[in-house]
């Protein structure tokens, strides 16, 4: 069922791109301009996130804009152990 897909394929995507799901940012309708950078730095804006890295960008043909998975160093600055 499509209601399933969206968990599986953001699963799928954090595995290829070893990114633990448990701590990755998916976000949705990001136009095909704008930089990994400006990504970054608008995520960072959420302070609570920390430091976000882009780990991959796809292309969502129905939304016509981009799906970029991040993963936020979530409140931690530098440093940070997920363990």
């Amino acid at each position: 069922s499509r209601r399933t897909q969206a968990p599986n394929q953001l699963v799928n995507w954090c595995r290829g791109e070893l990114v633990d799901v448990k701590h990755a940012l998916l976000l949705y309708g990001v136009p095909e301009s704008v930089s990994i950078t400006e990504i970054e730095e608008t995520a960072e804006t959420i302070k609570v996130l920390g430091k976000v890295v882009v780990r991959g960008k796809m292309f969502h043909p129905q939304q016509q804009s981009l799906m970029v998975l991040c993963e936020p160093r979530l409140g931690d600055h530098s440093g940070c152990s997920y363990d």
